[in-house]
């Protein structure tokens, strides 16, 4: 498994379910370059498979689903790097929203939707506790 695989493990891909897992744990899975890197490179693949229904994301470890942006890798970059950084986040995001299948955050906190909203386009969040995904939308006004 290469360094960037590791850095996102999918399950049941091929399947209708696929399960993707960021897997940072020691960073509270906060999203460096690498793992937006790895993470656009999951989704192009999971688009292009046509039995596809659900996609479910979740983090690696009891502490956060995902604490972010890298603020600690995002302190040393210079102005192409970090532009290159918030590119890829767009990609991702623009992938998300653009699946014909429905992405569900599974977050391993006790924040009810109200408080907690993933800031990725489309997404079901399915807080810990409930057995019901919850819409959210993030507003771009």
């Amino acid at each position: 498994m290469s360094a960037a695989a590791a850095l996102v493990l999918v399950d049941g891909a091929g399947g209708p379910v696929a399960t993707v897992t960021i897997n940072r744990p020691q960073a509270l899975n906060a999203l460096d370059g690498a793992t937006l890197a790895a993470l656009v490179d999951t989704f192009t693949a999971l688009a292009a498979e046509p039995g596809l229904r659900c996609v479910i994301v979740t983090g690696a470890g009891d502490k956060a689903f995902v604490a972010g942006a890298d603020v600690k890798a995002m302190a040393t970059m210079t102005p192409v790097q970090a532009a290159t950084l918030a590119d890829l986040a767009h990609r991702l995001g623009a992938l998300i929203d653009e699946l014909a299948a429905p992405v569900i955050a599974a977050a391993q906190t006790d924040h009810s939707a109200e408080s907690y909203r993933p800031q990725w386009a489309r997404l079901y969040y399915l807080p810990a506790g409930r057995s019901s995904p919850v819409w959210e939308r993030p507003s771009y006004q």
